[in-house]
């Protein structure tokens, strides 16, 4: 399970019916601290925040058990650099956006078109970012159903 019914709501007032409103989102992030920032940006901003996930075996269990439309993801968990949950989400479709202190130079080939955030992040920067990358994932799919009418 990895998509929801949100992705119908697409347009309209930000405040009800915005590219976020019910977007299931994960934050994958180790710090608590940081982990609950980041939840309480995203559920202002109308999401439904599944986790936090603090480790690559939490990604797996939430992706294998819950719906996800997007993702915030640290490359850091737990002390080791790691792209094992993006890899998760990008084989399943999932849209998501970096969020770390480290560098963008960091960041593998594969992911350089993935948005990355600079750690403190702007509330308003995030919400931009998931957006965009929650919107056009909600085009391709309605690119593709449209393509097989």
């Amino acid at each position: 399970m990895t998509r929801s019914a949100f992705a119908d709501i697409s347009a309209g007032d930000s405040q009800t019916t915005g590219p976020l409103r019910g977007a299931r989102t994960v934050v994958i992030e180790d710090s608590a601290i940081l982990a609950t920032e980041l939840v309480e940006i995203l559920a202002e901003l109308g999401c439904v925040v599944v986790g936090p996930a603090t480790t690559t075996a939490a990604v797996k269990r939430i992706l294998d058990s819950e719906e996800v439309d997007a993702a915030v993801v640290d490359i850091n968990l737990n002390g080791v650099r790691t792209f094992e949950p993006a890899t998760l989400l990008a084989k399943q479709g999932v849209p998501f956006v970096f969020v770390s202190g480290y560098s963008e130079a960091s960041i593998p080939a594969e992911f350089r078109s993935v948005r990355f955030l600079r750690k403190p992040v702007d509330p308003a920067t995030l919400a931009t970012a998931v957006g965009e990358a929650v919107q056009a994932s909600v085009d391709g799919r309605r690119g593709r159903i449209a393509s097989i009418d």
